[in-house]
């Protein structure tokens, strides 16, 4: 297979880029792809008012085919005193 067709998918994390060949990734590979740290969670951005964000787990996939960049965000594990 020739590299050169392979289509490319944007995504962000934390405001900042990456790209991928898979239209498909799961929250586990968006995280290590980042460079996320353990225990953090990880966000996709629901655009529109009163609309909740999605939470993604490691196993749940990411549609990167989508239109527009799907942009998500990371949040650190919660500190309860």
């Amino acid at each position: 297979m020739d590299d050169r067709h392979l289509k490319e998918y944007k995504f962000e994390v934390n405001n900042k880029e990456f790209e991928t060949t898979e239209s498909e990734l799961l929250g586990a590979q968006i995280k290590t792809i980042a460079s996320v740290p353990a225990g953090y969670q990880l966000f996709l951005e629901v655009p529109g008012e009163k609309k909740e964000d999605r939470l993604i787990a490691d196993g749940d996939r990411v549609d990167l085919s989508l239109p527009g960049k799907q942009k998500l965000y990371t949040v650190p594990p919660a500190t309860f005193g």
